[in-house]
């Protein structure tokens, strides 16, 4: 069995094309906002809303679960201006065609007139009277400095947030932005409305991401995603981890999908159902309590919609 440039033993049955797909190139991997312990956070003070004002925050308790040594006993707490905070999304955070409780980063970044993402040093937040904000930003540069491996011996802190342009390059201006899963058993997407959000939202290297202005196309893409026939494809090409396949980065943008089409009837099928997906999805959210299982709760969204799943395999059966 081939899927663009590799090959692998399968015994599921394969007749999609060998054409590109025409997304491939335009989904990029998020930032690399590691280490987490400097930047994802708990906000500790009552406040009314994020929006511009001073407040405490600590390192994220959930994200220290999760780190390893020699970041894990980095606990960092400060003052910081609350037009430094930002949402993401982890692995954990995304279900088929649903998103839940994105967490709040700090990150040392403008966004200019332009729309584009800029990078500072706590010197240069410093000088734009940002001393708070600074000092949290100073404290974790010290920190990298110090701890960094011989493999970002030559990475200032700066270039590790903004890792291959990870950072700088995400497009803000599109209002929607499809997100994915870099790793799990099968891809997990999701549509983000900027609209919507809180704060503004950025992609994190656990994901990839496409943007767009096109609502339509954006539920069409998510419907390919979460696909079971999509999924099914690669699972051959995929890594094996103690749970079974694991890595997807870019392998299910090697299966065949055309650009979006408002005139095809499939394509408008797709947009459709992936529509009534998140509509259904965004109910289940609402009813989740603080304690979750990720995988639990992405099983218990594709039984919710197996019919919708078994819809989207025929339409995209025909164009595969």
């Amino acid at each position: 069995m081939k899927l663009g440039r590799h090959s692998a033993f399968s015994d599921v049955p394969s007749n999609h094309s060998e054409k590109a797909n025409y997304y491939k190139p335009l989904f990029k991997q998020g930032a690399t906002i590691v280490p987490r312990n400097f930047y994802f956070i708990d906000v500790i003070q009552d406040v009314p809303d994020l929006n511009d004002r001073i407040m405490y925050v600590e390192t994220s308790r959930a994200i220290l679960e999760d780190a390893k040594m020699p970041w894990k006993k980095f606990i960092l707490g400060g003052r910081i201006y609350s037009d430094f905070l930002f949402r993401t999304a982890l692995a954990k955070n995304i279900m088929p065609f649903g998103l839940i409780r994105p967490p709040l980063v700090v990150l040392p970044i403008i966004i200019n007139k332009h729309r584009q993402i800029e990078v500072l040093t706590s010197m240069e937040l410093f000088r734009k009277a940002q001393a708070d904000t600074s000092d949290w930003f100073e404290d974790a540069e010290d920190l990298w400095d110090a701890n960094k491996t011989e493999r970002s011996e030559n990475m200032s802190f700066s270039d590790r947030l903004d890792f291959q342009k990870g950072m700088t390059a995400q497009n803000l201006q599109d209002r929607y932005i499809v997100i994915y899963t870099a790793s799990a058993k099968d891809a997990n997407a999701v549509v983000i409305d900027r609209k919507e959000t809180d704060k503004t939202f950025i992609a994190e290297s656990k994901t990839y991401w496409f943007s767009t202005n096109n609502l339509k196309e954006a539920y069409y893409l998510t419907s390919f995603l979460n696909s079971n026939c999509a999924n099914q494809i690669i699972k051959a090409f995929q890594t094996t981890g103690l749970f079974g396949p694991r890595d997807i980065h870019k392998r299910i943008l090697e299966v065949y999908l055309p650009r979006y089409d408002a005139k095809n009837a499939e394509h408008k099928l797709l947009a459709q159902i992936g529509k009534s997906c998140e509509e259904k999805v965004g109910s289940l959210i609402s009813n989740i309590g603080k304690d979750y299982n990720i995988g639990q709760l992405r099983m218990q969204v594709r039984n919710l919609l197996s019919g919708e799943l078994k819809e989207i395999d025929k339409a995209l059966e025909k164009m595969l």
